[in-house]
């Protein structure tokens, strides 16, 4: 899973950082908060990209930069869900399990 972190890092150059940086409202602390969380959904819920001068195009190109597989965990530690991500946005099948790791649900997404 790529994290918030590692996408700063890995996929994002120094200006687009800064840009990253200038748009979202007190940084330091949503960086503490989502630095271990998926990248794509962090990402899309840091600001509206509509509302920055780079507009909305700059920052899809960003997200088409993530090709990953989510997996999320229960408290407990069993997976929670199963979420595939081609470039940025989420496709095929993703699965939801119960805290006992059942499968309750299959929800698919076509591009």
């Amino acid at each position: 899973m790529i994290t918030f972190k590692n996408y700063l890092i890995r996929y994002l150059n120094d200006d687009e950082q800064g840009k990253v940086i200038r748009n979202v409202k007190r940084f330091k602390s949503f960086y503490r908060q989502n630095k271990n969380k998926p990248a794509v959904f962090i990402l899309l819920k840091a600001f509206d990209f509509n509302l920055t001068e780079e507009g909305d195009a700059f920052w899809q190109e960003k997200l088409e930069r993530i090709n990953d597989v989510v997996v999320m965990y229960h408290s407990v530690g069993t997976i929670k869900s199963i979420i595939p991500v081609f470039k940025g946005n989420v496709i095929g099948n993703c699965y939801f399990f119960d805290v006992n790791g059942l499968l309750i649900r299959i929800v698919h997404h076509s591009r």
